[in-house]
C-alpha cells in the first residue's frame, strides 16, 4: 500500500471529540501504519491506514476504507522497529469525519496494552508533542 496519500493529508483537523478527551494524545513523528477489519452490513471490510495520534485508550487515524460510528474493528498497529504488530480484537469507532476516524481500544489484552504504553513512553522520552 502507498501510505503517502495518508501522510500528506492535513493532520490537524479540528474535530468535536477532541474537546471531550480526558487523556493527552501523542503525535508520532514517524509514520505508524495499521490495518483494520470488521463487518459492515454483513460484508467483511479490510482497510489500511496511518495513525495520526494515539493514547493508552485509543487511536486517531486516516483510513482508506470508510467506517461507521460504533463499528467494532480488529486492529493491527505496526510500530516502527517492532517485530510484530500490536493487536486488538475489539476497537470501537467513536467518531468519524470523512476518512479520519477515532477508535477506542476496548478489547486490548494486558500484554498488548503494556506494549502500547511502552511505545507511548518512548515517544514521551524522545520529546514527542501532544496533540
Amino acid at each position: 500500500m502507498d501510505h503517502a496519500a495518508f501522510i500528506q493529508a492535513p493532520e490537524r483537523v479540528a474535530i468535536g471529540p477532541r474537546e471531550q478527551r480526558r487523556i493527552h494524545r501523542h503525535c508520532p513523528s514517524t509514520p505508524v501504519c495499521l490495518m483494520y477489519s470488521g463487518w459492515d452490513k454483513g460484508e467483511m471490510i479490510i482497510g489500511d491506514g496511518v495513525v495520526v495520534d494515539l493514547s493508552g485508550k485509543g487511536l486517531g487515524l486516516y483510513g482508506d476504507y470508510p467506517v461507521r460510528l460504533d463499528m467494532e474493528l480488529t486492529v493491527f498497529v505496526y510500530f516502527p522497529d517492532a517485530d510484530e504488530p500490536l493487536f486488538t480484537s475489539a476497537a470501537r469507532v467513536v467518531w468519524v469525519s470523512g476518512r479520519r476516524f477515532g477508535v477506542e481500544l476496548v478489547g486490548i489484552e494486558a500484554r498488548e496494552r503494556n506494549r502500547l504504553l511502552r511505545f507511548l513512553k518512548g515517544l514521551t522520552d524522545r520529546g514527542s508533542t501532544t496533540c
